[in-house]
């Protein structure tokens, strides 16, 4: 985007893809940091009460919860290849590509969300077994 800006003031030739791109650009790192943030387990959380709570009910808690996610992200990746696969037909903007390249962000980085969601169930159960074998 900066050399676009740069070439169109100095110039007077702006790039006419690089909206396209840096818009593109901007989607698919945003859904990909998403599905990292996922990963990392840096997403937004209020857990005051889960951590007064005692171990087995919580690992009950966190089982709720990672499997309400990861029925969220069922739907969001059903609907979102629904779109990208709808859209796939069309052209759009410079690049005259379809915007389902864009759209497909969305079930990529819910599938690689709901990839990490199971590795993270398998991960507290074997926690968990692991605490109980030790208590």
């Amino acid at each position: 985007m900066f050399a676009s800006v740069v070439w169109r003031y100095f110039f007077n030739l702006p790039f006419s893809w690089a909206e396209q791109f840096t818009g593109w650009t901007f989607v698919w790192l945003t859904y990909l940091g998403a599905a990292v943030a996922y990963r990392r387990g840096s997403h937004i959380g209020v857990d005051v009460v889960v951590k007064k709570l005692p171990d087995s009910i919580r690992f009950i808690v966190s089982i709720v919860m990672d499997l309400s996610i990861g029925c969220f992200l069922l739907v969001f990746i059903y609907y979102g290849f629904v779109i990208t696969i709808t859209t796939f037909g069309q052209a759009y903007g410079a690049f005259e590509l379809p915007p389902s390249y864009m759209y497909a962000a969305g079930p990529v980085s819910g599938f690689l969300m709901f990839l990490c969601m199971i590795e993270g169930l398998i991960n507290r159960f074997v926690d968990f077994q692991n605490t109980r074998k030790g208590a």
